[in-house]
């Protein structure tokens, strides 16, 4: 049976050896072929949180976890479906590495989400504005470009205080959320395609998206430096989640404001990244996300993540194949057809 599922594993991405897929991968196309059964148990979410908190051993919290799979994928992908919900702004992030990308990643954002999208806001270095619009008006996609820079200075903070670009990427994710006059927005990273809706908000609940991922760092993190208990053992990396701006307020106080967050994630993951302390790594969605559900008064709602990463290689030899230039309809429905239980394709750099 496990041979049958691994040589099945390519057709689904477009007829790739197995060889270059990673064990990451494989574990989740593992998981795919019980998604069936597992989707139609997902009322049973305390069963869900039960068992995630008897996995707390380290070896179990792996990324390859195929338990940790199976009990994240069982979540429902549209839980506030058919309900009524509040606007939203969408902040996707680009870096230099995502403009290829740009074509099919940028058009799938219309089909994100169930919640009407006021504006989309496309936030980048200042040094890609051109080729970003330029790219924009190819596609006729009608955004907004706001520079890493000129969010930066909205919030009086000092582009030369980040020693690297990871902990900047994660204080842009938060001004986002700051930027924007409403309440609740929803901050995607650029080299992810999204494959199909949901319902991100309503009046009374908030989605969460609940990620295969879970790191010991992250959750320590968390813990030690804001108070947030993780007694679910749940992990919320992923590509794309609702961010509340009193949620991003209150994380910034809880260190004395936007500049000391600012420093906290340069320094931890200075520390982290010179093995001088590896026992925490800032995560900016599990902070985000862990803060909502201890602190936010919209009730959470969790929902699976359903989300493979394969390389830009496989992604661009595939679309080639098959005549696609960009995100079109055509090339939504191809997609769809290929993977039909995923939400959403990551096109990671290093993958």
């Amino acid at each position: 049976m496990l041979l049958k599922i691994l040589s099945s594993y390519p057709k689904r991405l477009g007829n790739s050896s197995i060889s270059i897929m990673s064990k990451r991968n494989i574990a989740r196309r593992f998981v795919e072929v019980f998604e069936g059964f597992w989707f139609r148990l997902h009322g049973f979410k305390p069963l869900h949180v039960f068992i995630l908190r008897l996995i707390r051993v380290r070896c179990l919290r792996d990324n390859e976890s195929i338990t940790r799979n199976l009990l994240t994928r069982a979540l429902p992908w549209d839980p506030l479906i058919n309900t009524d919900g509040p606007t939203l702004d969408i902040y996707c992030l680009v870096a230099e590495k995502d403009l290829d990308l740009l074509e099919f990643t940028l058009p799938s954002l219309l089909n994100i989400s169930s919640n009407p999208v006021r504006k989309i806001f496309i936030v980048a270095p200042e040094s890609l504005e051109s080729q970003v619009k330029a790219i924009c008006q190819k596609l006729a996609f009608q955004c907004i470009f706001i520079s890493d820079e000129c969010l930066l200075e909205n919030f009086s903070l000092d582009p030369r205080q980040f020693k690297s670009g990871h902990p900047k990427m994660l204080m842009l994710k938060y001004l986002a959320a700051m930027h924007s006059d409403l309440e609740n927005v929803l901050v995607v990273d650029g080299d992810t395609v999204f494959l199909k809706p949901r319902q991100w908000l309503t009046a009374e609940q908030k989605l969460i998206v609940v990620s295969q991922e879970l790191h010991l760092f992250h959750l320590d993190y968390c813990s030690d430096f804001f108070g947030i208990d993780s007694r679910d053992n749940l992990g919320f990396t992923t590509q794309s989640q609702v961010l509340s701006k009193s949620d991003i307020n209150g994380i910034a106080e809880h260190v004395g404001g936007l500049t000391a967050l600012a420093m906290n994630f340069s320094e931890i993951y200075e520390n982290f990244n010179s093995r001088k302390d590896q026992r925490y790594f800032p995560a900016e969605w599990q902070l985000a996300c862990g803060w909502s559900n201890e602190f936010n008064e919209r009730r959470t709602a969790w929902g699976s993540y359903s989300n493979l990463g394969i390389s830009r290689e496989i992604f661009f030899v595939l679309m080639k194949k098959n005549g696609f230039l960009n995100y079109s309809s055509d090339c939504s429905k191809f997609l769809q057809s290929l993977v039909p239980n995923l939400g959403s394709i990551s096109l990671h750099g290093y993958k």
